[in-house]
Formats: C-alpha cells, structure tokens, sequence
C-alpha cells in the first residue's frame, strides 16, 4: 500500500507539500553536503547529537516561515519523491512580501527544470494562499543555471549587493531578484 502524502499544490513535474518529520534524516543529509551548501549559499551543518530537532524545522518554526517539501512527480511507483525543499521567510502581512530559498538535494535533479516547476508552485502559494505581492530571492552572479532556472520561474533580475557572500577565502556579489504578482501566467490548479 503507497503512504499518502500531503500535497498543498502540484504541477506537472513537482508538487509541494508540508515538511514531514519522516523526512527528517534526508533534509539533514542535505544539509551536510558540501556541494549542494555551495549551491545554497550556506555553510553546511550538522546538528550536535542530542540537540533536538533538525535545523530545517528550526528555521521553518521561526515566525513569517511557510516551508515546503519539493516532491518529484513524474515517477515509475506511484509514490512521489522527496527531491528538496524550498522556504518563503520574513513574510511580511503588512508590506506583502518574503524571501524564497529553494535546496534540490537530489543532484540526479539539478538542470532538470524540476528547481523551475517548484518555483511556480511556491510563486503561486505566495501569491494566491498568503496574497503577497512581491518575493525576493538572491543568488550568486556566477550561478548562470540557477539564474536562468529562477527567470523561467518568473523573476527578474533587480540589482547587485556587491561583495556580500563570504563562503570563502574571497568575497562573491550576489544577485537580487524578484517576482511580483501583477503580469504572472495562471496559477497551478489543484490535484
């Protein structure tokens, strides 16, 4: 028998659904990979034995946070599966606005445009669940894919904060951009 799976919206490649304390050794091991740390921005982490809940939960708990776990839907079984997780932070009511983060732990995933279909999907929720009016997200300059992926999913490039990631021996500009909700394509219809 497949386990059911909460799912809050689902296009044609991806769904998303709550975060899922099952889940919660594959978005650790997530979060201790370098290469995909690199990719996200972040150093990498690992929870002290004992220390209570994963990191992930810590942050989505954290007041002004919806975060999503990103499922793959085009499959043989007929489970979806966990392929990362995305988080709209610093929702603000007043001002109508957040910040999108997206991790795609699965690397099989990465340039498959499923980083693109979540995207949407969280667009949608921001826009039409919580009634935001702009989403913000930040992104290395360097990172041509994942600029590409996030214009696909309706940003727009805003400006540069130069020198404003130190992950290394040298400091790295990043890229703001944003998406509005005036002048978006239709939203995902629900399963």
């Amino acid at each position: 028998m497949i386990e059911s799976i909460p799912i809050f919206l689902e296009g044609e490649l991806v769904a998303i659904g709550p975060l899922r304390q099952r889940l919660a050794s594959l978005y650790e091991a997530w979060g201790r990979d370098l290469a995909l740390a690199s990719r996200a921005m972040r150093l990498p982490h690992a929870d002290v034995e004992g220390h209570g809940e994963p990191r992930l939960f810590r942050e989505a708990a954290r007041p002004g946070t919806h975060a999503f776990t990103v499922y793959e839907t085009i499959y043989d079984s007929k489970a979806p599966r966990p392929i990362g997780f995305a988080m709209l932070a610093n929702v603000d009511e007043r001002h109508r606005t957040a910040t999108y983060t997206i991790v795609l732990g699965e690397r099989d995933t990465w340039g498959t445009g499923l980083g693109s279909a979540a995207t949407k999907l969280v667009l949608d929720y921001a826009f039409d669940a919580l009634g935001l009016a702009s989403v913000e997200l930040r992104v290395r300059t360097t990172d041509e894919p994942a600029i590409r992926a996030f214009e696909r999913a309706g940003f727009t490039k805003v400006g540069v904060r130069r020198r404003a990631l130190f992950t290394g021996a040298s400091p790295e500009d990043l890229l703001v951009m944003d998406a509005v909700a005036e002048g978006r394509a239709a939203p995902a219809q629900p399963p």
